[in-house]
């Protein structure tokens, strides 16, 4: 396994030194990763016709609308010391599972975290190399969950358009140096759409009132914030052989997302974060899309 401690390193000291994320400035062209769905159905066959953005509360012209071709995926497992006995070895079938679904063009990254995060498997690694390196993972330590997400955005991301990142926990963020908030801004200036499963998650710990700041101990109400604001979903399984089922179905409803394009017009360039509201002109149609996009350098 490759210890990401110097990646995680560097972001640590990037985000205490500034308070949040350092980014590359904006180009002109806006790409949204937006799922449509009717009835918790996907809704295909839609044109950039059908679609409004509105970029800091203006209309934009949308260009494009596509849906996803080749996936960028990255697969993000706990491996902490809760993980021990059978529920290690069923992550691992239900990685195998998702795994052998990708096709010849698509790309994968996998990552497993405790209190520390790893690679498993260089980047070029064969699906089968990977699992090799996940069947030899032995569960211990505490939860980096929010280390984790950032390690697999920046791993998964090997080229500009969306990607899809699934995160597979058991438990709540103890172990972590990053802050959510932090992560989720990177996550959605890296296009990056993530689907957090959560695996038989007690909510007994359950302070929702501290959810502004994203300091909360509760796992469930994390989960949402990270699903929402990057437009995934999140999403409850158990431990049992259905897991991946739950998998392939992730891959499956991002294959049916649809990537929008367009040119701010009417908006300023480089002042920072942009909030963004994507509709669909189809009624009863629920829209999940990531909620602001980077302009440029900001304050």
């Amino acid at each position: 396994m490759r210890l990401l401690a110097g990646l995680l390193g560097v972001a640590v000291a990037g985000a205490a030194a500034h308070g949040q994320p350092t980014f590359r400035a904006r180009t002109d062209l806006v790409r949204v990763d937006v799922l449509v769905t009717d009835g918790g159905t996907p809704v295909r066959g839609l044109g950039a016709g059908d679609f409004e953005v509105r970029d800091n509360g203006v209309p934009q012209r949308v260009t494009a609308a596509r849906t996803v071709g080749s996936v960028r995926l990255g697969v993000v497992l706990d491996a902490s010391g809760s993980m021990t006995g059978e529920r290690l070895g069923l992550a691992r079938a239900a990685t195998a599972d998702l795994l052998s679904q990708l096709q010849a063009d698509d790309g994968f990254a996998l990552i497993a975290f405790g209190d520390q995060v790893a690679r498993l498997g260089q980047p070029g690694a064969s699906a089968a190399d990977a699992l090799a390196a996940l069947g030899r993972l032995r569960a211990a330590g505490g939860t980096a969950l929010v280390d984790a997400l950032h390690a697999g955005i920046v791993e998964a991301d090997d080229g500009p358009g969306p990607k899809l990142l699934l995160l597979m926990t058991d438990g709540r963020n103890n172990a972590s140096w990053l802050q959510a908030g932090g992560v989720i801004d990177v996550a959605r200036r890296h296009e990056t759409v993530v689907y957090p499963v959560a695996v038989g998650v007690d909510r007994q710990w359950s302070r929702t009132s501290v959810l502004p700041s994203l300091r909360t101990s509760d796992s469930h109400a994390l989960l949402r914030v990270i699903a929402d604001e990057t437009g995934g979903r999140h999403i409850e399984a158990g431990w049992d052989a259905g897991l991946g089922s739950v998998f392939r179905q992730i891959l499956d409803e991002y294959r049916q997302r649809y990537v929008l394009t367009f040119t701010p017009e009417g908006v300023p360039a480089g002042d920072g974060w942009h909030a963004l509201e994507v509709k669909v002109k189809r009624r009863g149609a629920r829209v999940r899309a990531r909620t602001r996009y980077w302009a440029g350098p900001g304050d």
